[in-house]
């Protein structure tokens, strides 16, 4: 586990620090930053990571079925917890909460920790993992964060507006149909994909410097119950009931368990979605997950429960 703190969660605070640093030094229009990894980063890497994903179709399609099985299991809980807290609710927060259970940081923590914890393999299904994931970042979650926003009263248009939907087609259609990318366009798709999850850790670095506010302790909570603990118990039954057993089946189960990803903050911060909730919860899952994910990995490891 010591791999995965020197490999993984320290270069994840190493750059955030940076931002911490570049805010306090200069004055950063944290929105235009988010608008160039909105509009340009986050769609080259997930045309990207689409375009170029390999697995046999039968697994691949019983991790995508289970890994969106556990997305709406959180957007069940989120919605819960938006109408239990109801009476000091708006909808800038009940997007922000909800984005944050839903968000899983399946692509700078999820892909190392997919391939130290369990070889080619485990690296193949994290893959397949994010994947899932960005169809529904790019669509579900880009229309619950427009919802915290009076820009459009139409929220269900709200994903078409964007590139990112787009991408994630196109990704699509060149797997399937083993398009060649040419190679001058593949280079500037790999150097903005690239630019993509170093620039996400920047906004988090600038976010934390702007100042994170405590005052919604029980969402902090309520989020990192769910996506550190809650979140793995319910993927060892979803990706069981699909059909996923051994190694397929444990990597979903750490996946699952993945801290609140850094795009939250972007999404928050696109839309105007409480971005200070969405930083504190990302900071606050990102912390305790090396201690939840250590003690999950050691689980499965040693087949206690799962």
């Amino acid at each position: 586990m010591l791999a995965i703190l020197t490999d993984v969660i320290l270069p994840v605070y190493m750059i955030a620090a940076l931002g911490i640093i570049l805010g306090r030094y200069k004055e950063i229009n944290i929105q235009s930053i988010s608008a160039i990894v909105f509009y340009l980063f986050s769609p080259a890497l997930i045309f990207r990571s689409l375009s170029q994903s390999t697995m046999d179709n039968e697994i691949a399609i019983k991790v995508i079925m289970a890994t969106w099985g556990i997305f709406i299991a959180g957007l069940f809980f989120a919605n819960l917890w938006n109408f239990i807290q109801r009476n000091n609710r708006d909808k800038a927060t009940k997007a922000s909460f909800s984005l944050s259970v839903t968000t899983i940081n399946a692509g700078n923590m999820g892909l190392p920790i997919g391939y130290l914890g369990f070889g080619d393999i485990g690296l193949e299904v994290a893959i397949i993992f994010l994947v899932a994931n960005t169809t529904l970042y790019s669509t579900v979650n880009i229309f619950i964060a427009s919802r915290a926003s009076n820009v459009s009263k139409n929220a269900f248009l709200e994903p078409f507006k964007y590139p990112m939907i787009y991408a994630s087609v196109a990704g699509v259609i060149f797997n399937l149909a083993h398009f060649t990318v040419p190679e001058s366009l593949l280079k500037s798709i790999n150097f903005l994909g690239d630019a993509a999850i170093p620039t996400m850790l920047l906004v988090l670095g600038l976010q934390i410097y702007k100042g994170v506010r405590i005052e919604s302790l029980k969402d902090v909570s309520a989020a990192v119950i769910f996506r550190l603990i809650l979140a793995p118990i319910l993927m060892y039954f979803i990706a069981s009931f699909v059909g996923l057993e051994d190694i397929y089946r444990n990597v979903l189960i750490v996946s699952a368990g993945l801290p609140t990803a850094v795009f939250t903050i972007i999404l928050a911060t696109e839309f105007n979605a409480r971005p200070q909730l969405a930083t504190i919860i990302v900071i606050s899952s990102t912390a305790l997950s090396f201690f939840t994910l250590t003690i999950i990995l050691w689980i499965i490891k040693n087949k206690f429960i799962f």
